[in-house]
């Protein structure tokens, strides 16, 4: 009885342990999202700029006759 209670015991402490290493791992996953979604909005904001200039040098070149 006395074996079977500490079987059990140790595969409850290697479940938490497999649990907080996932938990870990989601933690780090999430970062890495947040961080990609932080970058796509920069990376937006650039292309939005980008866009201005374009068609500023677009309308420039209208009015050169180009």
């Amino acid at each position: 009885m006395a074996t079977n209670v500490q079987g059990v015991d140790t595969n409850a402490q290697a479940s938490a342990a497999q649990t907080q290493d996932a938990d870990k791992q989601a933690q780090a996953a999430i970062a890495v999202v947040n961080k990609t979604i932080i970058d796509i909005r920069a990376l937006a904001d650039e292309v939005g700029c980008a866009a201005i200039v374009i068609s500023d040098l677009e309308g420039h070149s209208r009015e050169i006759g180009g």
